[in-house]
Order: structure tokens, then sequence, then C-alpha cells
């Protein structure tokens, strides 16, 4: 509640609910007309799962959720697929108008691949995505609630280019980590360092790459660009964004 109050101020009012517990959340969803699920990790599956029973039994009218690109039964036998796939068929049992949002990979999560200013290419082929800037994302979902169109549907977010995670992460360091040197590390090897050095990032990281490289990118934006025809930022375009607003000096010129 503190946290949300320092992130939010007055702007939103604030309803506490427990995603461990559907009855709470019922109580949480109380006067609101919609709710929108954004977890990940252990919390993704049984917070998405009593978040819609929650939804069936108020007055919710609308529930939407951010799912992932390549949520498909094909691709069920990965367990954070498998885990998305049961939440979204939850939210389409609840009865209720639902929007699913299945986005790519967001530029945001390039950092996540330089520790103490060395970059992490993990795997040795090239993959590549129309990676998404968040604000893009954003402001999809905010349209999206005003937008019939919308409504009962599995929206695809892409990104304006496709471009290999090489180059992303290459452009990303060029930035804001010059001196950084890019290390494709084999996923074997990734895997070995990440078994002795006890950590469950790298581990859980290697894994997500594994399957990308089997399954790629395979979402079509179509849909959704032809409902929303929304602004597309391009990596450079987010780079320079993100730099201004890096630079004390950007928050001295608009205070």
């Amino acid at each position: 509640m503190d946290k949300a109050k320092l992130i939010f101020g007055d702007v939103v009012e604030i309803f506490v609910g427990n995603i461990g517990s559907a009855s709470e959340l019922v109580q949480a969803m109380e006067d609101c007309d919609a709710v929108h699920i954004n977890l990940s990790g252990r919390a993704e599956l049984t917070g998405g799962l009593n978040t819609a029973i929650a939804a069936k039994n108020s007055n919710i009218q609308l529930i939407s959720y951010i799912s992932g690109d390549t949520v498909k039964e094909e691709n069920a036998w990965f367990p954070m697929i498998r885990n998305k796939l049961a939440v979204e068929k939850a939210i389409e049992n609840t009865g209720k108008n639902f929007i699913i949002f299945r986005p790519t990979w967001f530029m945001e999560s390039l950092p996540l691949y330089i520790k103490n200013n060395k970059a992490y290419h993990l795997g040795t082929q090239d993959l590549s995505f129309h990676f998404v800037a968040a604000e893009q994302y954003a402001m999809t979902v905010v349209k999206a609630y005003r937008e019939p169109r919308a409504f009962n549907k599995k929206l695809y977010i892409h990104g304006p280019e496709k471009i290999t995670f090489y180059q992303a992460l290459k452009s990303y360091c060029q930035v804001f980590h010059p001196q950084a040197k890019i290390s494709r590390l084999p996923l074997a090897l990734a895997q070995f360092i990440a078994f002795v050095s006890y950590s469950h990032e790298l581990s859980d990281g290697v894994k997500l790459m594994k399957y990308f490289y089997r399954v790629g990118e395979i979402g079509d934006p179509h849909e959704t660009d032809e409902i929303f025809d929304l602004p597309k930022l391009t990596l450079g375009q987010w780079l320079e964004k993100r730099k201004k607003l890096s630079d004390p000096r950007f928050f001295e010129q608009i205070k």
C-alpha cells in the first residue's frame, strides 16, 4: 500500500487485495469496472487464476491480461507458456468481456543482460524480434479499454522493426555502456556457470533462450495495428528518450 502510494501518489485510487486469495480479491474489486493482470514468475499462475475467479464472482465488466507472443497450445511443453495458457483459459471462462495482450520482447528487458559493465548474449545464434517499447504497450492497453473492437480478442503487439537480439544489445550498450564488451555465451557454458554459481537467475535465462531458439517469434500484430493505428517507437527512438530521462538536466528543464 505504501509503495503503491509512493509510486502513484493521489493520481489513482488504490484497492488492496491479496492475489493468493480469490475471496479477498472480490472485496478489492468492489465498485471496480475492470481489472488488469500483470504478474510474472511463481505468482502469475496462482494470482492469475484467483483474479479470474474473483472477476467472475464480482461486478467486473472487463478483465485483461498481459500474456506473451508465443503463447500457443503447441508450446505448452514449456512451463511458463503452460501457466499463461491456463490463465488465459480461466479468463475466457469468466463470461466477462476480456482482452488478452500478447506482446513480443520488451526493449526494457535489455538492461537485464548487462552485469558489472559486461553484456552477455546467451547463445551463439542470432534471434530476431520486433522489440516493443513498454510505452507502446501501455498506450495499447489504455486505448483498448475504450475500444469495443478489442474486446474478447488476443492482441499481438510488435515494434516497427525486426532486429537481432545481439544488435539490440549492442545498440543499448553503445548509448549507456560504451565500454562494455558483449560476450556470446554458448548455452551449455552458461548453464554450467549457472550450476556452479547457484545462479537461479542465469539458469532461468538459459531456459528461456533455449525456448526462443526453438520457437522464435510467431505472433501476427496486423489486427492490433488495424484497430489502433498507434505510433511505434523504434529502438533508436526509445534509446534517445531513455537517454533524456537519465539526464538530470532533463528534469531541471521541466521543473
